[in-house]
């Protein structure tokens, strides 16, 4: 669930690093604090005090009751940087996922 969760916040990001309306930048933040918020309960329930941290502090940044005062270019550093950490985090719960089946497989064998 946590990977599809973060493919889909990151289509979004993509989509925000190109000219949309303002409509859709509401929408993204809106999307990435809903996101990032179940990312770090997820974390918490799993124990994982890092990404807990890591995705309480994107959702904070997307709150979107909070007007910060970016401006495009800040907002589209912020997108990048969280594209990235999403990215990265994909790609860790992936390999983890695919150590863990190839474990599993391992230890049936024997």
């Amino acid at each position: 669930m946590g990977l599809l969760i973060k493919i889909v916040l990151m289509a979004f990001l993509v989509g925000a690093l190109q000219q949309m309306p303002y409509g859709y930048y509401q929408l993204t933040k809106a999307i990435l604090f809903i996101g990032c918020t179940v990312l770090a309960y997820q974390a918490l329930k799993a124990k994982q005090p890092m990404y807990v941290v890591i995705f309480g502090t994107i959702a904070i940044v997307f709150l979107p009751l909070i007007e910060y005062g970016f401006k495009r270019p800040e907002w589209q550093l912020i997108d990048k940087i969280t594209l990235g950490i999403l990215f990265l985090s994909a790609c860790i719960e992936a390999v983890l996922k695919n150590h863990v089946k190839v474990k599993q497989g391992l230890s049936d064998k024997h």
